[in-house]
C-alpha cells in the first residue's frame, strides 16, 4: 500500500495513553524501526480481529480441509466397491479345471487389458469413477443377472 492510499484509507485519531504504555510502544518501535502509529495500529488489530494474513490462511486451511474430506469420501467409496468386488467374486466364482486354465489366462488377460483401457479412457475424459459413482443410485435391479 503506498503512503497516498494509506492516508486516504485511514482517519488520524488522538487518544490518552498511560505513560508506561507510551514508552513502551516508542521502544518498540525504536528497536523494530517502524512507526509509533504501526505499533499502535498492530496492536489494535490484533485486538479487534483477524489480519488480512490470517483469513487469507483460514480460507486456505478450509479449501484444504474440505479436499481431505472428499479424498476420505473417495476412499472409503474405493474400500466399499473392492470389498463387494471381492465378496462376489468369491461367491460365484467357480474353479477351473487344471486343462482350461492356459485358455482362462488368456481371457483373463484379455479382459484385464480392456478394463485398463477403459480406465486410462475415463482419466484421460477427466471424468472419475467417484464422479459417477455419487452421481448413481444403485437399486437391486441394478445387480439382477
Amino acid at each position: 500500500m503506498t503512503i497516498r492510499n494509506k492516508l486516504i484509507n485511514s482517519k488520524q485519531m488522538n487518544t490518552r495513553l498511560p505513560i508506561h504504555m507510551v514508552q513502551q510502544i516508542k521502544y518498540i518501535a525504536k528497536e523494530r524501526g517502524v512507526s509509533e502509529g504501526s505499533i499502535v495500529e498492530a496492536a489494535l488489530r490484533d485486538y479487534l480481529g483477524k489480519t488480512e494474513h490470517e483469513e487469507i490462511l483460514l480460507k486456505k486451511s478450509d479449501k484444504i480441509a474440505r479436499q481431505i474430506e472428499k479424498l476420505r469420501r473417495e476412499n472409503k467409496a474405493m474400500l466399499e466397491v473392492m470389498s463387494s468386488f471381492i465378496r462376489v467374486y468369491l461367491t460365484y466364482a467357480q474353479d477351473i479345471p487344471e486343462n482350461e486354465k492356459a485358455n482362462a489366462e488368456l481371457k483373463g488377460a484379455k479382459k484385464f487389458s480392456r478394463f485398463m483401457e477403459l480406465v486410462a479412457k475415463a482419466l484421460d475424459e477427466n471424468k472419475p469413477f467417484f464422479d459417477e459413482l455419487e452421481e448413481k443410485r444403485f437399486t437391486e435391479e441394478d445387480f439382477a443377472q
